[in-house]
């Protein structure tokens, strides 16, 4: 497999791989059901597919158990409860975050397009993608 560039994800770095020819994955599309599948690249040992019927893009295989995916430094907080102390105090700062993400998204795709955000929150980054152009949906299983 050929490295394409480093992608930075919030604080980490992952080398992107791209596979040396298009693989078939037959696992079933959660969203639509289509069985073929495309493999795109693979990242951190995982391989990550499109699908050909939908265009939806996700990981070929599902984790055996989530807390696998999270080391201990995944999350820190200083509120006993977990999650953020107070959501609203920080959705100035969140909020001039996702911009600078959605423009680096943009700068890597090149146009502006559907977003999902899986775990939205309160949807800050939903608004700041649509304000910016973007066709937005979003999902917090949380609440």
């Amino acid at each position: 497999m050929s490295t394409l560039p480093n992608v930075r994800i919030g604080h980490a770095e992952a080398v992107v791989r791209a596979p040396a020819r298009p693989a078939e994955v037959t696992n079933a599309c959660a969203l639509c059901s289509n069985g073929r599948t495309r493999t795109m690249f693979e990242v951190d040992g995982s391989v990550i597919v499109k699908c050909d019927d939908c265009g939806l893009v996700r990981q070929a295989t599902r984790p055996s158990a989530t807390a696998a995916l999270y080391d201990s430094d995944y999350y820190a907080t200083e509120n006993p409860k977990g999650g953020y102390a107070n959501y609203f105090l920080d959705s100035d700062v969140n909020r001039r975050t996702f911009r600078d993400r959605i423009r680096a998204i943009e700068s890597r795709y090149g146009r502006k397009g559907r977003l999902l955000d899986v775990g939205c929150a309160l949807g800050d980054f939903l608004i700041e993608a649509k304000d910016a152009g973007w066709d937005v949906a979003g999902v917090e299983i949380s609440h």
